[in-house]
This record gives structure tokens, sequence and C-alpha cells, in this order.
């Protein structure tokens, strides 16, 4: 029923996780105190990578502002240390080559094959289209923000092959039949904030915080089969960390994505009976 379908580990610390619209799983990796910034894709149905430990030339102050038909756009900052967005850089993940970079635009949107992008002005933002492929200018929205924004509403992510965990309060007045189950399986543990769960097929995926003897945290991801009541995984993902880690796990069609100890990527299958 479930299987470790695929694990990645890193020196860097793993800083975000996007799955691209050819379920391609995107992973940034970051090394602070060297400065530098990785990134890989594995292809997630057959694990091949397409490229692993992929860097820029401008190693450290880049990000991912979206992924696109196969295309990943980067983007520089403004200055270092600040979150404002400059430059934009397309890269062909199936060649691995730039196919075009400007520094006359910042990042919007995409939408209708259209990068949408914007010039800051003194007050407010002049809007421009690019083609998705080479860069090329096709349209001047100039400073209409309601059209840019109106187009923006129409560029929304599709998000129906993800499940999105639910948050129990254990201080609740009322539990549904799931919840009960959660608070009987964690009654042995010092629970410190929510239990944020799920379900997948027949089975209940949670993740919790309990306090160590110290001042410190351990998080812990539990799958249980509904139907049994037994548990069918269970692994700490964080053994001892200050703070909470939030968003621990996510489902995306029938796979499980968990991050451990900030270096490590546990890729799940959960396959039908």
């Amino acid at each position: 029923m479930i299987s470790q379908h695929f694990h990645f580990t890193s020196g860097d610390q793993v800083w975000r996780i996007l799955i691209s619209d050819d379920d391609h799983l995107v992973i940034e990796t970051r090394d602070t105190e060297k400065k530098t910034a990785s990134f890989h894709a594995v292809d997630l149905h057959s694990t091949e990578y397409q490229f692993k430990n992929y860097q820029l030339s401008e190693t450290y102050w880049v990000g991912i502002e979206k992924i696109y038909k196969g295309i990943i756009y980067f983007h520089k900052f403004t200055k270092p240390d600040m979150p404002g967005h400059k430059h934009i850089i397309a890269f062909d993940m199936k060649s691995q080559k730039i196919l075009w970079e400007t520094d006359k635009f910042s990042f919007y949107f995409i939408h209708d094959d259209k990068v949408y992008t914007y010039v800051q002005k003194f007050e407010g933002q002049h809007f421009y289209a690019l083609d998705y492929k080479t860069g090329e200018l096709i349209d001047d929205l100039g400073e209409d923000f309601q059209l840019a924004n109106e187009l923006r509403d129409k560029s929304g992510e599709d998000f129906s092959n993800y499940i999105f965990a639910n948050q129990l309060h254990p201080e609740a007045e009322k539990y549904n039949a799931d919840e009960k189950i959660l608070l009987d399986k964690t009654k042995d543990y010092s629970l410190s904030g929510n239990i944020d769960y799920c379900k997948m097929n027949n089975l209940l995926l949670f993740n919790f915080h309990f306090r160590n003897s110290g001042k410190s945290f351990s998080n812990k991801f539990i799958i249980i089969d509904n139907g049994s009541g037994n548990e069918i995984y269970n692994d700490l993902l964080n053994e001892e960390v200050e703070m909470y880690v939030p968003d621990s796990f996510f489902c995306y069609k029938n796979y499980v994505t968990m991050i451990k100890e900030k270096k490590e990527i546990i890729v799940l299958k959960i396959n039908e009976e």
C-alpha cells in the first residue's frame, strides 16, 4: 500500500520544493555560509534526475518565481538581503540552457504563454507582456493596474492534484471521528501547537510537535490505516528544533513528500489496493 519512492539528501539546507506542470520535483538548496544556491529536478514518477546541483552565474541572490511549461523563471534581488525582485532569467529544464534574460523588467505573473512584467516607477508600475519562450516584447499595458490584476486573477494555480492539511486544535470543543483518532494516537506526547492532518484513500496522515525535556521540540510524522487503526509509517522528521517547522509534508497525486532535518526529502508512494 505504501512504499518509499525517492530519497534526496544534501549537505545544504532544503530551502524550497516545487512541482512543475510535467511532474518534476524541483528542489532549491542553500548553503548560507558559503552563500550558494543550487537547484535540482527529478522526475517524480521515474525518480530520474533531469539535472542536479545547477547554479546560475549569480550563485546566491537568486530565487524561483514560477515554473511554466518546462521553463523555470528565476529572479535576482534589487539588493542583497532585500526582498524586492528584479531581473528575469528563463531557464529551459530539458536542455538546461538559459533561453533569455532581461534586467529591464521584474516578474509579475504568467498567463496564456505571456510573461507579464513591470517596471517600478516613482508612483505605481508600468506593465509589459513578453513571449514566454523568447522574452520578446508583445504588449505594453501602460500603467493599467486594473487590467493587469484582472489578467493575474485568470492565471490562478491549479491545485486540484494537491491535498491540503487541516489543523486540529487539541483544545477544540468538538472533534470529528478522524480527529478523535489523532488525539488518541498522540495522547502520550506532550503536544505543542496544532496537529496537521489529511486523508489519502483510506489513510490518515498527520504531523505534530511535542516538547522534549528541555526547551526544544521534536517533529513527528505518522500514517495510520484508517480501517484497522494500525500505524503503517512513523518517522521523526526533526529530532530537536527550537521552533515549529511548518509545512513538513504535502500530498500530490499519490505521493507524500516530507522534509527531514532540513537536509533530506523523502517521497512516499501510496499504491492503490
